[in-house]
């Protein structure tokens, strides 16, 4: 993330779109140079997006310019959501794959237009 988005961030929520209303959601704490992850990801509905939001909460999402919208009628008036799409580079994508080549096998192969079958809508 750019030091801008997380300028007094101590908890983030990334987030993507999951259809029907719904949103992948992972959370995170800390401070700008290291955060650490307090959520696995999961599907949240407006409703469970709006429990997990905190006033010192930073939203961000890859998709963030097309949800804008939505995430503004669903949260307080006073929710920071960064406005742009936060995506990595490849250089970034390069990095993490480098790291976790020997640390975990890869996944099968599955059409990315499914949900995985473990991500359930959270309570």
């Amino acid at each position: 993330l750019p030091p801008e988005a997380l300028a007094d961030a101590q908890h983030v929520l990334v987030l993507s779109d999951a259809r029907r209303g719904e949103f992948y959601l992972t959370a995170f704490v800390g401070q700008a140079g290291h955060m650490e992850r307090t959520l696995e990801t999961r599907i949240v509905n407006a409703a469970g997006l709006g429990q997990l939001w905190t006033e010192d909460t930073l939203i961000v999402s890859p998709e963030a310019e097309r949800l804008l919208p939505v995430l503004r009628t669903q949260l307080p008036t006073q929710a920071r959501i960064f406005p742009r799409n936060i995506t990595p580079t490849p250089s970034v994508c390069g990095q993490v794959a480098w790291h976790r080549r020997d640390q975990s096998p890869p996944n099968p192969l599955e059409p990315i237009y499914l949900r995985p079958m473990e991500y359930k809508l959270a309570h």
